[in-house]
């Protein structure tokens, strides 16, 4: 049976492909930093040319990766400011509403 984390990436699979930047942030410094990375699979994406080959690299690495690295792999993205990848993974298979106003978007969860 797949893990919550795997289930997550495999949903979100086209969104993180096109969303997470690991170019022109600091996405995997901070993976190999916590440990969620090796060297040699930092290596790996870092030869690739495209983005979307990077991207699907990453994925494919996250999904041998632990449910506490994939919270690991959250905080990254939140530290390298992809807040926006991390809440959408957060939030999968949960029932929220978003809140709108001029100055904000406030995301509530419906229990």
């Amino acid at each position: 049976m797949l893990s919550d984390s795997k289930k997550k990436i495999r949903r979100n699979y086209t969104f993180l492909r096109r969303q997470l930047d690991t170019v022109h942030s600091n996405l995997l410094d901070f993976l190999l930093a916590d440990g969620v990375l090796e060297v040699n699979e930092k290596a790996e994406i870092d030869v690739l040319p495209l983005q979307t080959e990077r991207c699907q690299k990453l994925m494919s690495i996250l999904r041998c990766k632990t449910q506490k690295q994939f919270e690991m792999f959250l905080a990254a993205l939140d530290a390298s400011n992809q807040s926006h990848v991390a809440t959408r993974l957060r939030l999968e298979g949960r029932s929220y509403l978003l809140v709108t106003n001029s100055i904000a978007t406030t995301i509530c969860l419906v229990k």
